[in-house]
Parts: structure tokens; C-alpha cells; sequence
């Protein structure tokens, strides 16, 4: 597998690979709750309620790299690694403008760093957008393209996954499950 590599995989497998991976991580996805997306754990019993194909969760991507209460001193140490699913490519180019000032910049944010290393962002296509939603008039396109780890895309009889990291390919590892996506599913 190499990086920006399109699979495919069907739900019910992705679904199984998902319930495999909560062994290993904290899974955050989007679930409905009322009119909204919010982001929330994934059990293996809500699994089958992650939202794929609507607009983006109510919380923006930030709230896992910025806590609203943290103690600063000493650094956080023991920290597990977490995935992160449905964030929406005008969320991901946000979090590229955070990345700048807090990885890139002058006076870096040791626990803003770490957590952005313990973490595997699956961003969403949306699919459906919301009135409010403005990412075309700045340029951002509603389907991932760069900064991400994985990248869905939810057609009918599955998902068309993009790898877009070594963290991504290191993901989805050998599992035999994803094939080559080909030019009916793109």
C-alpha cells in the first residue's frame, strides 16, 4: 500500500476492521444525537451508528489537541494513541493553520505536538452540506485532500479509502480485507 493509494473495502468488513482496532485504540467518530453530529467513543455496540454521509460534528477537530483545562506543567507523559474519524476537510485545513503555529512556529506546544503524534485523523468527504457551510467560497473542497491519515468516501456498496500517511498505511497494515479500488468506485 502506498500513500494516496484509493481502496476498497464494503461496510460490513470495515465495520469488522473498526471493532477489531478497539483492542488497540480510542476510536472517535460521529454519531447523531438529536439534529447533530457529535463526536463520541466507538464501542463495539455503536459501531454501526458511526454517521458517514452527512456534514461535520457540532465540536471542531481542535477539542482533541486542545483540552479547555489542562495543566501545562510538566508536559503530559503517558498519553494513548487515539483515531480520530469524520473530520471534514474544512476542519483538517484548520487544524494545517494550528500545525503551523504550535508545531512549526517559533515556540512550539510540547503537548499540542504530542497529542498530533498520538493521533490518526480519518477525515470524511461530506456529502451533505449544511446552509451555514462556506468551504467552497475560501477554496476548501467538501472530500479530503491533503493532511489526513485516511481519507472515506461512502458509496453504496462501501467505502473508497485514500491513504494519505505512513501513520494511514501502518492503519489498515496487511489486512486482506481492502482491494484496489477500480473506476466504477472513484
Amino acid at each position: 500500500i502506498s500513500q494516496m493509494e484509493k481502496l476498497f473495502i464494503e461496510k460490513k468488513e470495515w465495520e469488522k476492521f473498526i471493532k477489531n482496532k478497539l483492542e488497540q485504540y480510542t476510536i472517535y467518530a460521529p454519531f447523531k444525537a438529536g439534529e447533530n453530529l457529535h463526536f463520541s467513543i466507538v464501542k463495539s455496540e455503536n459501531a454501526r451508528e458511526i454517521v458517514y454521509n452527512e456534514a461535520r460534528c457540532v465540536e471542531p477537530l481542535k477539542i482533541f489537541f486542545f483540552p479547555f483545562k489542562e495543566r501545562i506543567v510538566p508536559q503530559i507523559e503517558n498519553l494513548s494513541e487515539i483515531v480520530i474519524m469524520g473530520a471534514t476537510n474544512c476542519d483538517i485545513t484548520a487544524l494545517g493553520i494550528l500545525d503551523k503555529v504550535f508545531r512549526e512556529g517559533d515556540y512550539k506546544d510540547p503537548n499540542y505536538l504530542r497529542r498530533r503524534e498520538n493521533s490518526i485523523i480519518i477525515s470524511f468527504d461530506c456529502q451533505k452540506v449544511y446552509e451555514s457551510c462556506f468551504c467552497e467560497i475560501i477554496g476548501v473542497h467538501p472530500y479530503g485532500e491533503k493532511n489526513f491519515d485516511l481519507n472515506l468516501t461512502y458509496i453504496e456498496e462501501g467505502f473508497v479509502i485514500e491513504v494519505g500517511s505512513e501513520k494511514g498505511k501502518n492503519f489498515i497494515g496487511s489486512s486482506a480485507k481492502f482491494y484496489q479500488a477500480n473506476q466504477s468506485q472513484l
